[in-house]
This record gives structure tokens, C-alpha cells and sequence, in this order.
């Protein structure tokens, strides 16, 4: 496999300014920009999905390192961030630095739990469900969320009740916000419960497990994501003949609907928390329990 270093302006803060090429067997060429710090986000050339690894403890750097890897992916114009991670768990204020950025991101972030032995523990719990897509890899685990005091000392009982149920809460609204598990989320935070990828996969805390990074991305082909309807006022009280009656708009970057003049782009699903950086092909409305999520479906990468 060959391989060869170029020059390239550096395309967001921290990065380095040279370019890897290589290629994988069945893929495109992968372009590796070589991180100062920290590993490398690379961009799958002809499938625009930017790769993120890291792996250790949850602190500003990485909330940094995570905070340039999107606005690289964003100034790429990607379909999505696959962030990579491996981690015991952090700091709770990175972690929401972390989950602010994925949430209010204009390009849908993929958080994947490898390679085989990682984990996705404490604040790495709340960083999977909050991810648009969560994967996981065989011989993973996700779990034990239980906040802890820094240090290792021990708060006072009125402390930790109330350090407990504010993770709780936020657990739970993550978890709901993404469609996941929500008691398994308190559970995790409450019982400090943890599972394998299966178990996982099977209890619906995350979407997908996959062997690797090329059978990840392979799964994540033409995958819908979804967003709930209640972030649009006029769609949750049309009647469903008015959701019926939508164009494609705005270059092939937007969908109207003419019968409540509702119009939904590619930006205002980015400042909703949840973005498609191309509508595809087939949309649909449905409904589920108390909640009406809209879909739309992920270009081919």
C-alpha cells in the first residue's frame, strides 16, 4: 500500500498541515490528517464521512480535539463525523461540552465504541446516547455511570442525591431525545449497570455493532436518522393529508410543505440538534408511542 505525505493548509486549529493518502482494500482512498496531539479524524474521499479515534479520559482536550474534528467535518461539508472512542469515563463538564457540540452539530456524528477490549464507560455513556447514530464493536461494553466525587473522596449524602438525580435527569433526556433506552440510561447511572455490544444492541441503547471502521461504514449506508416532530409546531398539528403533501425544495436541500408552509433545510435540522447533509430520496411520517419523529433518509456515502 502506498503511501505519501503532501502539504495542505491546516483546515481547522490543532491540526497539522500535512496529508496522508493510503487506501483500503474495497474503499476509497483515506485522507489521514495528522493530529499534534492527539489521533487523527481522516476523510473518506469519495464518501465525505470524516473518522475521529480517541481513546483515554474525558477532559478539555478532548473536548477540544472533539470541537475541531466536527468544525473539520463541517467545513468539509460531510455526511457525517464517526468519532472513534475508547474511555473509562471524565470530566462531567467536558462530557457536556462534548454532547453540546453533537447536539446542536450541523453534521449527524456517529459515536462508535472501539476497537475490541474499549469501553464506553461513565461520561462515555452519556457521549453514546447523545450520538445521532451509536455503534458499537465486538468485545466492547458500555455502562457504569455512576458520578463519582474528583479525587476519589466521598460527598455528603444530600450531595450525592443530588449529584445522582441531576445525572439521572440528564440521562434520561438524552436517551429519550434519541429514541434509546431511558430506563436502561438510569440504570446505568443509578445501579451503575453495564452491558455488552449485544446486550446493547439488544435493549435498544445502541443502533448498530460492527466488526471494524469499513463494516461500520457500510452499515451506515442509506441509514435513516430521525428527529422528533414536536421541534415542528405546524408539522405536529397538521393533519397527516397535510404531512402527505411535501415537495422537494431548495436545490434538493430542503422539503416543504405548501398546506402549512412549513419549510425544514439542511441548516434547520443543524440548529435543531439533528442534521442530514442531503435529503435523500424518501421521506416519511410516523408515529410511535407519544412521540412523531420525522425521517429522512441518509444519501449513499
Amino acid at each position: 500500500m502506498g503511501v505519501r505525505d503532501s502539504p495542505r493548509e491546516s483546515p481547522a486549529p490543532g491540526f497539522a498541515d500535512h496529508l496522508r493518502v493510503s487506501s483500503l482494500p474495497g474503499f476509497a482512498p483515506a485522507l489521514c490528517l495528522t493530529a499534534l496531539l492527539l489521533a487523527t479524524p481522516s476523510v473518506w474521499a469519495d464518501s465525505a464521512v470524516v473518522v475521529a479515534t480517541y481513546e483515554g479520559v474525558i477532559n478539555p482536550v478532548t473536548a477540544e480535539y472533539f470541537h475541531d474534528a466536527l468544525a473539520f467535518a463541517e467545513a468539509n461539508r460531510a455526511q457525517a463525523l464517526v468519532w472513534q472512542l475508547d474511555t473509562p469515563g471524565g470530566l462531567d463538564t467536558s462530557m457536556r461540552l462534548i454532547i453540546k457540540d453533537i447536539t446542536g452539530s450541523a453534521v449527524p456524528v456517529v459515536v462508535y465504541v472501539a476497537p475490541s477490549g474499549g469501553r464506553a464507560a461513565s461520561a462515555g455513556v452519556f457521549i453514546t446516547l447523545s450520538a445521532q447514530i451509536a455503534a458499537m464493536a465486538p468485545g466492547t461494553n458500555i455502562g457504569a455511570a455512576h458520578p463519582v466525587a474528583m479525587g476519589g473522596g466521598e460527598m455528603d449524602k444530600t450531595m450525592k442525591e443530588k449529584v445522582e438525580n441531576d445525572a439521572v435527569a440528564y440521562a434520561k433526556s438524552i436517551a429519550e431525545q434519541r429514541g434509546r433506552n431511558v430506563a436502561w440510561a438510569e440504570d446505568a447511572v443509578r445501579k451503575s449497570v453495564s452491558v455488552t455490544e449485544r446486550e446493547a444492541l439488544k435493549l435498544k441503547v445502541i443502533d448498530l455493532v460492527a466488526n471494524d471502521m469499513p463494516a461500520l461504514l457500510k452499515q451506515l449506508d442509506g441509514r435513516t436518522i430521525s428527529v422528533p416532530l414536536v421541534w415542528y409546531p405546524r408539522l405536529l398539528s397538521a393533519t397527516p393529508e397535510q404531512r402527505a403533501n411535501w415537495r422537494v425544495a431548495g436545490g434538493g436541500f430542503g422539503i416543504h410543505w405548501p398546506d402549512v408552509d412549513e419549510d425544514l433545510s439542511t441548516a434547520g435540522f443543524g440548529r435543531q440538534g439533528d442534521k442530514l447533509f442531503r435529503f435523500a430520496r424518501q421521506v416519511d411520517l410516523h408515529h410511535e408511542g407519544d412521540v412523531e419523529p420525522f425521517f429522512a433518509q441518509l444519501d449513499d456515502f
